[in-house]
């Protein structure tokens, strides 16, 4: 139906087959499955420093470190207009695509978003911005969670250090 939305699933698989690959050839594999490093980042349609979370749409993205290839890109929305109109009006919405994905807390959003099982990888080093949420739910949610090596980017390039060449 969206020749893009194929286009991008294709690009999506075969970066995370090369990530599989190259985790493969450095012996990274634990159980006979190979894990990764990637940088994970995710963010809202709306701003909130520390308060008013409140947002309706949300996104994450995780990039493979080793090829810096998009892995994932995972989006949340908690409103369609086509639904809310209807709503509006107390009938039944027009036949549509409807986007709404998501009924939780928009500070729950990029905490939900992943990709593990879509490329068969476990993500065992996460280099992101400080969201505690998001690593606290990896923790909880993977099996291997406690094994999770996680690299705050922003603390690294505070005090200077390069925790991995190309940060």
């Amino acid at each position: 139906m969206y020749v893009w939305k194929d286009a991008l699933w294709q690009e999506l698989h075969t970066a995370g087959e090369e990530e599989r690959l190259l985790a493969i050839e450095k012996g990274h594999v634990i159980e006979n499955v190979p894990w990764i490093t990637v940088y994970l980042d995710g963010g809202w349609n709306k701003r909130s420093y520390g308060h008013s979370y409140n947002a309706a749409s949300g996104v994450a993205v995780i990039i493979g470190r080793a090829t810096r290839k998009v892995l994932y890109v995972g989006i949340r929305n908690k409103y369609c207009s086509i639904c809310a109109r209807a709503d509006n009006i107390n009938s039944e919405p027009q036949a549509h695509i409807c986007y709404k994905n998501w009924t939780g807390s928009s500070a729950s959003m990029e905490a939900d978003i992943s990709s593990e099982e879509m490329h068969g990888l476990q993500y065992r080093e996460i280099i992101a911005d400080g969201n505690s949420s998001v690593f606290a739910k990896i923790r909880e949610k993977v099996p291997y969670g406690k094994e999770v090596i996680y690299i705050d980017v922003i603390y690294c390039l505070k005090v200077q250090i390069y925790c991995y060449s190309g940060i």
